[in-house]
C-alpha cells in the first residue's frame, strides 16, 4: 500500500485524537469546577460534618480522576489505532465530510490500495508511481 496515504491517515488520526483528549480534558475540568463552586455553596449554607465533608470530596476527587483516566487511556487508544478503533477508513470519511474538494476521492484510493494484489509486480509498481 502507498506510504504516503497511510502516513497522512496517520497524521490525521493522531491530531484528532490529541484535539479529543484536549476538549475533552477541558468538558471535564469546567464540570468538576462548576461542582467544586456548588459544593463550597452548599458547604457555606449547611456546615456540613466533618465526616460528610471527607466523603463528599473523596468521591468527587475519585471520580474526576477515574475520568481523567478513562480520557488519557481513550487518547492513547485512538493515538495508537489500537482496537482499530478509528480505522483509516473512518478518518479516511471524516477527512471528506471536512474538505468538500476531496469529498470521496481519499476514500476511493484508499479502498483501492486495499485491494491491491501485491504479489502482482506490476500492480504493486504502477501503485508506488501513482
Amino acid at each position: 500500500m502507498n506510504s504516503n496515504i497511510l502516513k497522512y491517515l496517520n497524521s490525521i488520526r493522531q491530531i484528532k485524537a490529541l484535539s479529543d483528549f484536549r476538549v475533552s480534558f477541558l468538558r471535564v475540568n469546567l464540570l468538576f469546577l462548576s461542582i467544586t463552586f456548588i459544593l463550597i455553596i452548599i458547604e457555606s449554607l449547611f456546615y456540613l460534618k466533618t465526616q460528610n465533608r471527607l466523603s463528599v470530596v473523596t468521591y468527587t476527587l475519585s471520580t474526576y480522576l477515574i475520568i481523567h483516566f478513562y480520557i488519557i487511556i481513550r487518547c492513547y487508544l485512538n493515538y495508537k489505532n489500537l482496537f482499530n478503533n478509528s480505522s483509516n477508513e473512518s478518518i479516511a470519511k471524516l477527512i471528506g465530510t471536512e474538505f468538500s474538494s476531496i469529498k470521496d476521492k481519499l476514500i476511493n484510493v484508499y479502498q483501492l490500495e486495499n485491494k491491491l494484489n501485491k504479489d502482482n509486480i506490476v500492480e504493486h509498481e504502477l501503485s508506488m508511481h501513482a
